[in-house]
């Protein structure tokens, strides 16, 4: 897993021995390093006039850590940059680096800010936003009220099931 890139891979052996007088085990343990193949995630910003020359150039900084590696590239680019990026080129020089797996995602990020009428997205809570879109389609007042009743209870059920 990509979340334990940097953690040393390995086992743990454990050895339980026999009950003494008072009921009591000893227990020894002993974590036991193995030679797995390791991770590695390269990022690349590549919302430029070359995005991909960019990410050929990162990934070639980092050829000697791919070889053998399990490898997920990740492109943040922008919408318009989209059709500039040669993926199979980009995907050729990953796999010429020889690694053992490989994995290549783009992300797309907006230039722009999502609009609902006069109000900006990313600057209101889900409820707000939620609230102006109903409104928007000119949802009845009280089908309004009931729809955010129940995404109150939704909202409130999920933060009591991530304590």
């Amino acid at each position: 897993r990509f979340g334990e890139e940097r953690d040393l891979k390995g086992f743990v052996a454990v050895d339980i021995g026999e009950r003494g007088p008072e009921g009591k085990r000893d227990v020894q343990y002993a974590f036991h390093p193995v030679a797995a193949r390791p991770f590695r995630t390269i990022k690349v910003q590549a919302d430029c006039d070359l995005p991909t020359e960019e990410v050929l150039r990162r990934i070639e900084e980092r050829a000697l850590d791919i070889e053998g590696a399990i490898v997920r590239l990740i492109i943040e680019t922008t919408p318009e940059r989209q059709r500039d990026l040669r993926q199979d080129e980009i995907r050729q020089a990953l796999h010429s680096c020889k690694p053992a797996f490989m994995s290549v995602t783009t992300n797309y990020t907006r230039t722009h800010r999502l609009r609902l009428g006069d109000h900006v997205v990313e600057q209101m809570s889900p409820r707000e936003a939620l609230q102006i879109y109903l409104q928007s389609r000119e949802t009845a007042p009280d089908r309004t009220q009931v729809l955010l009743k129940y995404y109150d209870k939704l909202g409130a059920a999920l933060a009591e099931a991530e304590k």
